[in-house]
């Protein structure tokens, strides 16, 4: 079974664990920003990230499915370290991702958003220019993408534990499943040939209740290369994120 190290930070997105955020977001048209694991022995890693949001509330019984399109990526200080360095202008598919407090990189596209795409369906091709040491570089992610066509439930019983089949589940080296909370988030990584992933209920029991639809239920799967450019070793990662809102009982 091929899966990454995981490093936890206290950052949303980016980093060697990389962490949901912690509520519904204020524009739901976007989405929230999913796990994205990293590599925890690596120079830096680069994720493009296919996601579709189921987002309901009670002015919205009915789920309403929104797919965007999500490039983050950072090179650390030193091999597996927790910082970033600026390294210049970072591009996804010629698209530029916005350099983030912490000197990560992050640019998320959906429709009616500026932009509107970053066209991961023709690939993830990858640049950056270099800068504070790190020399720049190009690199075209081949391949397609992971993918996971079964459905979330919209609601867990933490009494209950979770198991989510793997309906349609392909391309993958991993798979994890994700629940997360104000202030708590549950992460576990599976197989990529799973038929099911699940959370016990050992493991849910410190997961606050939610009765506004405002917790996620993440699957995620992920395909990844290591790849040594410039004598330095970067992890590239192609993701799917189905993400749901869900209360928590």
């Amino acid at each position: 079974m091929k899966k990454l190290l995981m490093v936890g930070l206290a950052i949303v997105v980016l980093g060697s664990c990389s962490k949901t955020e912690d509520a519904a977001p204020n524009n739901p048209a976007q989405g929230p920003t999913p796990f994205t694991p990293g590599a925890g022995n690596s120079d830096g890693f680069f994720a493009a990230v296919k996601m579709k949001f189921a987002y309901t509330n009670d002015q919205i019984p009915i789920p309403i499915e929104i797919v965007s399109d999500i490039g983050t990526g950072g090179v650390y200080t030193s091999t597996g370290s927790n910082t970033f360095v600026d390294v210049g202008a970072v591009t996804l598919n010629s698209y530029n991702l916005d350099k983030q407090s912490n000197n990560s990189y992050l640019k998320a596209a959906f429709i009616g958003g500026t932009p509107s795409t970053l066209d991961l369906d023709n690939g993830a091709n990858w640049s950056v220019a270099g800068a504070n040491g790190v020399a720049g570089f190009s690199y075209n992610h081949t391949g397609s993408f992971p993918s996971f066509t079964g459905t979330l439930p919209n609601s867990l019983t933490r009494s209950s534990g979770i198991t989510v089949p793997m309906t349609g589940l392909s391309g993958a080296d991993s798979v994890y499943i994700c629940v997360a909370t104000t202030g708590k988030t549950i992460v576990k990584g599976f197989a990529g040939n799973s038929s099911s992933i699940s959370l016990s209920a050992a493991e849910l029991q410190d997961l606050p209740a939610v009765t506004d639809n405002t917790a996620y239920l993440e699957v995620i799967p992920v395909k990844f290369s290591t790849q040594s450019i410039n004598s330095k070793q970067y992890v590239f990662i192609k993701e799917w994120a189905s993400v749901t809102t869900v209360n928590i009982n």
